[in-house]
């Protein structure tokens, strides 16, 4: 049986293999990206499922750029 492989680049696939608790209640937070209109700048976030609380990957801005 062959085996199944990602073939996503590595740039698309953002966070870890490993699921990341959340430190206030212990519930999985999923990767978010957050976009500032007015600077024209996003960041990557981490948001919690359970309790909706967002922590800040530690990630620079990044420009945003219009397609």
């Amino acid at each position: 049986m062959p085996s199944v492989r990602d073939n996503r680049h590595v740039a698309d696939v953002e966070g870890t293999s490993v699921p990341m608790r959340c430190w206030k209640c212990e519930g999985t937070l999923r990767a978010e990206r957050a976009i500032d209109m007015k600077r024209g700048v996003s960041i990557l976030l981490y948001a919690c499922f359970s309790c909706g609380r967002r922590w800040h990957a530690g990630d620079k801005p990044r420009p945003v750029v219009a397609a």
